[in-house]
C-alpha cells in the first residue's frame, strides 16, 4: 500500500474514517483500482453491520418470506464475516485500527 516512500507517512489515494458507508465507499474506489485505506476504531462495518440496518433488513426479509429465524442469523453472521479485516486487506484495502479525524490547513495535518 502506498506510494513505495520509505518514510513512515502513508499515502493513499482515497482513505475513509469507517462505518458502512465508507465500506461501500472504498469497495468502489478499489473497484476503480484507487490506493485505499479504511480508519476504524470499532469492528469493521461499525453498528450498521452488528446491530444496525444489515440485522434489521435481514429479520424483515425474513418475516416477509416465512423464513426461519435460526438460518436469518447465520446470514446476518456470514455478512459480518465477509466485512472483517484480513478480507478487506485480501482485497486490497488498507485497515488502520484507531480513530481518524479531519485536519485542516490551520490545524495541522490529520491524525489517526
Amino acid at each position: 500500500m502506498g506510494n513505495g516512500n520509505e518514510s513512515s507517512e502513508q499515502h493513499n489515494d482515497l482513505i475513509v474514517i469507517g462505518g458502512a458507508a465508507g465500506l461501500a465507499a472504498a469497495f468502489r474506489a478499489r473497484f476503480r483500482k484507487a490506493d485505499v485505506a479504511v480508519i476504524q476504531e470499532s469492528p469493521i462495518g461499525g453498528d450498521c453491520t452488528f446491530t444496525g440496518s444489515v440485522p434489521s433488513k435481514a429479520l424483515l426479509a425474513a418475516a416477509a418470506h416465512g423464513l426461519d429465524f435460526g438460518e436469518v442469523m447465520k446470514s446476518v453472521e456470514q455478512v459480518a464475516a465477509a466485512e472483517d479485516a484480513e478480507v478487506l486487506r485480501g482485497r486490497g484495502i488498507g485497515v488502520i485500527e484507531g480513530r481518524g479525524r479531519l485536519g485542516s490547513p490551520r490545524r495541522g495535518k490529520p491524525t489517526v
